[in-house]
């Protein structure tokens, strides 16, 4: 059996915790993937002012609850997770995290192109929008694209997120160019673009062809 390997899976979050000094804060959440799975055994790291002060993983809900003193400080959350790198590989997290701190959950996406695992997160997306209408579901699909635009995904997984979400009645309401574009992406020309084929990069959408770019 292959060892495993620890992959990092979000970017540092920075806080300034409010509250007097010596008053206990609870933070508390869940780590999962965005297809809703949760992530068990994910590492949670809290640090103020660059000393550790909290360490712990997530269960097998992939829920994870610390409490930390309160202080005027800078405060970091570092979360990794133990993974087999032959079956799964996670882009960093790009979220920011805002006080309050309780249920707060860590979502990451997979660096893949598989129309099935795209299908799955694209159907969790949709049990969230289950109870949204009219401005309230068009902000929240804009936000979800934005997401994933903004992301450290490659262009050929935006591209897989774009096709599942284009199946959805509400990827009608998403104004993003950035997503009409992906989702007319052809994935041959798409998938030579990103192997260096320079008229199948100028054969594409120009917001894809800069992702492209700086990707390679």
């Amino acid at each position: 059996m292959r060892p495993r390997a620890i992959v990092f899976l979000a970017i540092l979050l920075t806080i300034i915790v409010p509250g007097g000094r010596g008053q206990m804060i609870r933070i508390t959440g869940t780590v999962k993937d965005a297809d809703g799975t949760p992530v068990n055994g994910a590492r949670i790291v809290v640090t103020v002012d660059g000393h550790k002060v909290s360490d712990l993983t997530s269960n097998t809900l992939g829920k994870y609850s610390a409490e930390v003193k309160a202080q005027q400080a800078t405060m970091m959350i570092l979360c990794t997770a133990i993974v087999d790198p032959d079956k799964v590989h996670y882009e960093t997290n790009p979220l920011k995290k805002e006080p309050p701190f309780k249920d707060y959950d860590f979502i990451f996406r997979q660096v893949t192109a598989s129309d099935l695992y795209w299908r799955s997160v694209t159907n969790n997306v949709d049990v969230k929008f289950a109870n949204q209408h009219g401005v309230a579901l068009g902000d929240s699909a804009n936000l979800e694209w934005t997401s994933i635009r903004q992301s450290n995904l490659p262009p050929d997984s935006k591209a897989a997120a774009a096709h599942q979400f284009n199946t959805k009645l509400w990827s009608k309401r998403i104004t993003d160019t950035t997503f009409s574009d992906y989702v007319a992406v052809d994935d041959n020309k798409l998938r030579l673009a990103m192997h260096g084929d320079k008229q199948a990069l100028d054969s594409l959408p120009a917001s894809v062809k800069n992702d492209v770019i700086v990707h390679n």
